[in-house]
């Protein structure tokens, strides 16, 4: 391969700025969605798990015990949405006040 060839590749693979403007609406979109797949998904663990009640334990406690894995899934799936949503807050608020600060704080 000579060099002439890898830039191609590499002129290939990057991405144009329609490619990325087309990419911001999803990642606003998963930070919007964040919050309600948190929700549900402990909702219906809640509701379903026996011995669980809603109204007395963390929804956290839904992380022990033998369906553990569901609830741990939650937190990753909705810690992966939370910071999709600020990459896409920082794309928008990119070179304003609240666009250096706002989505790093969103997304720790």
């Amino acid at each position: 391969m000579g060099k002439a060839h890898l830039t191609q590749s590499a002129a290939a693979l990057s991405m144009t700025p329609d490619m990325t403007a087309d990419l911001t609406p999803t990642l606003l979109t998963c930070g919007v969605a964040a919050g309600p797949v948190y929700v549900v998904t402990a909702l219906i663990q809640g509701l379903t798990r026996p011995g669980f009640d809603l109204m007395h334990n963390d929804v956290s406690l839904l992380s022990n015990g033998e369906l553990e894995w569901i609830q741990i899934a939650n937190f990753i799936v909705t810690g992966l949405l939370v910071i999709a949503g600020a990459a896409g807050m920082r794309r928008v608020l990119k070179g304003s006040r609240a666009g250096t600060w706002g989505p790093i704080l969103i997304g720790l």
